[in-house]
């Protein structure tokens, strides 16, 4: 009887153990944030730097100045990462390939977990600089500028109040209902912003039953993004519907 108490002691012993481990990597997971490893940005033509800090999210402000009155003189900045465990960035592309303001942070298995979001502005330029670093080329008539971004990680709760599959006109449907900050991100390129939320819709859906034609549903998922917002939600999307593209897609309204 004593030793079937101690190795009855043992086995709880051994299953609370695992339960607070298990507790600490799922805390671990939801806490974790590319914002602890970004380092400060370097540049000759650095000035000033304002940065602030809301929950894994922060918004910098930085202030170059050229180092001759020469007009065509090129700005440049480095913004340098970290990373400990095989993280890496990659600059985003619009539908035409053309590279654009933002760029993605992926973990080694290729998930995005975390965005960098510069402003809208043509004469800005990315460029990699290596996997853990962006560098900034810009051309400017002034003497002095202020170049604004973002660097974040958001999860599933920052991006959705929900998602369920519902039947809609007989069609089996992922209806999605988005938060303001899918739309409301002001003066940065929001490219970013649309593929880590969509990662999040998959980290959630892509092992049920009812997930198929991925390709097609994040088309009709980029299509809502890039022209419903919030002014038509939920955003519904079927996987039976075909995968004709991102252009067809937005052409049939987003439910090709």
């Amino acid at each position: 009887m004593k030793l079937l108490k101690k190795s009855l002691y043992l086995f709880f012993a051994i299953l609370l153990v695992t339960a607070l481990n298990s507790h600490s990597n799922i805390a671990f997971a939801q806490t974790y944030s590319v914002v602890n490893d970004l380092e400060e940005p370097t540049s000759p033509n650095l000035v000033h730097t304002e940065s602030i800090y809301k929950g894994n999210e922060m918004k910098e402000t930085v202030t170059l100045s050229k180092l001759t009155m020469d007009k065509n003189e090129i700005l440049t900045l480095t913004l340098p990462f970290n990373f400990k465990d095989g993280e890496y960035i990659e600059i985003n592309k619009d539908e035409n390939d053309n590279f654009v303001n933002s760029a993605n942070i992926y973990n080694k298995e290729g998930t995005s977990i975390g965005i960098i979001s510069f402003e809208k502005n043509n004469d800005i330029q990315l460029q990699s600089h290596g996997d853990d670093a962006i560098e900034l080329k810009i051309k400017s008539d002034e003497q002095m500028l202020d170049i604004t971004y973002l660097v974040a990680s958001y999860n599933y709760e920052d991006y959705f109040h929900s998602s369920s599959w519902i039947d809609r006109d007989s069609l089996i449907s992922l209806s999605v209902n988005p938060k303001p900050l899918l739309w409301e991100s002001g003066i940065l390129e929001r490219t970013s912003i649309r593929n880590d939320s969509w990662q999040k819709v998959l980290d959630k859906h892509q092992e049920d039953s009812q997930f198929y034609n991925e390709n097609g549903m994040k088309d009709q998922y980029y299509c809502h993004f890039d022209f419903a917002k919030g002014n038509k939600v939920p955003w519904n999307i079927e996987p039976s519907r075909p995968d004709v593209g991102y252009i067809l897609t937005v052409l049939n309204a987003c439910n090709p």
